[in-house]
């Protein structure tokens, strides 16, 4: 099953919130839409990820890449997760410390310390005005079922050999005279 997503706009940030588990496909997906919204000029990306259930290293590296670029170039990534799963992960990795004022636990924790408010409308509650993008559902694409995956090419055993290396004879002094 493709990883589902949404992207909403809120205050000027992308929020990017993955649903179910974020494969290798998938994180490269993820990486497409942040690239898109580079593209469009958007800097201030936020990954929603209270309902991610697996992040794959790929998925990991996804966040850590796009929060690099996305500094470069002025911008920030922010995470938001009230998952036990990914705080277990990102606290193991330490990429809690590499996330480190821009990690939050609730959107309501973002949006008092980013956004500067705890209005409706920051928290989601609200529709959308007029100049707000509606949330937009997007799938990863499909992903190779686990009986359709290629074998690994099989590897032949090889047993070592010692390799000596002889020390250099000492080369014979001759008088000169």
């Amino acid at each position: 099953m493709p990883m589902d997503f949404t992207v909403t706009e809120i205050s000027g940030f992308q929020v990017i919130k993955p649903v179910g588990r974020v494969d290798w496909e998938g994180a490269r997906f993820l990486d497409k839409e942040v690239q898109r919204l580079i593209d469009a000029g958007q800097l201030l990306i936020v990954f929603n990820l209270d309902e991610v259930t697996f992040i794959c290293s790929g998925g990991i590296g996804a966040l850590v890449y796009n929060r690099n670029k996305l500094m470069h170039l002025g911008g920030a990534v922010y995470v938001i997760a009230d998952n036990e799963y990914i705080a277990y992960v990102f606290e193991a990795l330490k990429f809690d410390m590499i996330f480190e004022g821009y990690l939050y636990k609730t959107f309501e924790e973002f949006s008092a310390a980013v956004l500067g408010s705890d209005d409706e409308e920051a928290k989601g509650s609200k529709k959308p005005s007029a100049g707000k993008k509606s949330a937009e559902t997007k799938k990863a694409p499909e992903t190779k079922k686990a009986h359709e995956t290629k074998k690994a090419p099989e590897v032949k055993k090889v047993t070592p050999t010692r390799v000596t290396k002889e020390a250099p004879k000492a080369a014979k002094k001759t008088k000169k005279g």
